[in-house]
């Protein structure tokens, strides 16, 4: 095993820098927890942010769950100002 120089103890790993990587790595990071984030590529770049399609404005539940859909709207703003190269642009037409 090669040891990570500034890796210590008590810390949080990360495996993955796409949106739940980066995501689980602010949300810790706010909670005042030391993370730790490794990603072979760009950031925003793996499966969750290209293959998955679950991020989205919340519209889904806006008939139905007003609170849900206000939440998913708020993650969705605070996801385009940390990575806003994690989404691609609507296609139109």
């Amino acid at each position: 095993m090669t040891k990570v120089p500034g890796l210590t103890k008590n810390r949080v790993l990360i495996i993955g820098g796409g949106i739940a990587g980066l995501s689980a790595s602010v949300r810790l990071a706010q909670a005042g927890l030391p993370v730790t984030l490794f990603e072979e590529s760009t950031l925003g770049h793996g499966a969750s942010t290209r293959n998955q399609g679950w991020l989205h404005s919340g519209g889904w539940f806006a008939k139905e769950n007003i609170h849900l859909a206000s939440r998913c709207y708020k993650s969705l703003q605070q996801t385009i100002q940390c990575c806003p190269d994690c989404l691609e642009p609507q296609q139109q037409g």
